[in-house]
């Protein structure tokens, strides 16, 4: 229902929530434990090992019969994945969704942003003397951290609820290590370069500014080698369609474009048709914040070409503090798209209700899962929320900056 992604097994340690977490680190921290994750939903436990020295940790798994180590560098900011079966690793920052998704320390420094944290108690876990910080949101609590104050490091961290997790650390041992143990070895392979794979434009960009506009509703035969523009107009999509009509093989590429530049890769917008009677079809929901216009390309062959305009439905722009309550059908799913309109970061949290009630976090899930973070100006999130749930009221609230809501009940 929530744009959420399952966690993967792959317990991947962030540097910059234990950062957040360990507010100091005086002593340079030398130790190693087992690492226990425990997802309660599902009871699942994942284990791994853990070493850490100083600013570098190192965690250790099996995962499918496969060895995996995930090496960490906090001054780098830095996540290495490596496969040891194989030799290859991946790489990522620190700070990267994927870390907030699979990584409880990840997970808490996001709900440190959204609420406070405070120190409530004391307690010990594995013999080690601890101070224990709440992390709540208004009145609900979204986490307890407990964080040694020998190590510097938290040991335990528990998210309540159906959907959290617990995580601890047992079998802890202060040594020291060797820097080889948290170095990328010589030898792997790299499996992924976003810079080295990024593919060239292509040649036919340089002639859009002399293409010709269309306006909706539009049906055409075009040929390789054409292109036409459809400009974006308040508060409605483009829908295009590309279909093959020919015995042969056909390409055409349908990419949003702003200031004279595609939005993103036009590789990604490529759509190739191989055979009689195939069609491909798209919509674009771009406002004119995001987009000036949608570009359409054939690269190869000849394709029958149709575009309409389509409503997007209620489209508002909200301040921060500012909320919408948009009444809709409980027989039907929800369909959100947030886009960022502030030049830094943006937040905002959405709830369902049912006769003026809202629904309980085991129907619509947990807070933290409900709110989305923007880094960057236009930045956006769509998702889809079940009619299962029954709720007659979406509402939507921004925390900080200024976003784009656009709600829609195909």
């Amino acid at each position: 229902m929530q744009d959420i992604r399952e966690p993967r097994s792959l317990f991947i340690v962030c540097v910059s929530g234990i950062l957040l977490l360990c507010t100091m680190l005086s002593a340079a921290p030398l130790f190693e434990a087992d690492m226990i994750d425990s997802v309660h939903q599902d009871g699942t436990k994942r284990e791994s090992k853990l070493y850490v020295k100083e600013y570098r940790y190192r965690t250790e798994q099996i995962e499918n019969e496969q060895e995996i180590v995930v090496l960490v560098d906090m001054e780098e900011g830095i996540t290495r994945v490596l496969f040891t079966a194989d030799k290859t690793y991946t790489e990522m920052p620190s700070n990267d969704t994927q870390s907030l998704i699979n990584d409880p320390f990840q997970a808490v420094k996001y709900m440190e942003g959204l609420g406070e944290k405070q120190i409530i108690g004391s307690d010990e876990i594995e013999g080690y003397a601890c101070d224990i910080y709440q992390v709540k949101y208004d009145t609900m609590e979204l986490a307890k951290v407990w964080v040694s104050r020998k190590l510097e490091y938290p040991v335990k961290i528990l998210m309540p609820g159906k959907f959290g997790r617990t995580m601890l650390l047992r079998n802890i041992k202060e040594s020291s290590y060797e820097d080889d143990l948290f170095t990328l070895p010589l030898g792997y392979l790299k499996m992924y370069d976003p810079e080295e794979l990024k593919p060239k434009p292509p040649e036919w960009l340089a002639s859009v500014p002399s293409a010709e506009y269309v306006n909706p509703p539009f049906k055409q035969k075009i040929s390789e080698g054409e292109m036409v523009r459809v400009k974006i107009e308040q508060g409605k999509g483009i829908s295009v369609k590309g279909a093959n009509e020919t015995d042969g093989n056909v390409s055409f590429t349908a990419v949003p474009f702003r200031g004279g530049s595609p939005i993103n890769d036009p590789t990604m917008y490529t759509y190739n048709l191989s055979s009689e009677g195939q069609s491909w079809a798209a919509t674009f929901k771009h406002t004119q914040y995001e987009a000036d216009e949608v570009v359409i390309h054939v690269n190869e062959g000849i394709v029958a070409t149709s575009v309409d305009y389509v409503d997007l439905g209620l489209i508002e722009i909200l301040q921060a503090e500012r909320e919408l309550r948009v009444p809709v059908d409980p027989t039907k799913n929800i369909e959100i798209r947030l886009v960022n309109l502030n030049d830094g970061k943006s937040v905002c949290t959405y709830t369902l209700f049912k006769d003026s009630v809202e629904l309980s976090e085991e129907r619509i899930g947990p807070i933290p899962l409900r709110t989305f973070t923007f880094e960057e100006e236009r930045d956006n999130r769509s998702s889809t929320l079940s009619s299962s749930v029954q709720a007659d009221e979406f509402v939507i609230l921004v925390r900080k900056g200024r976003i784009l809501v656009n709600v829609t009940q195909p």
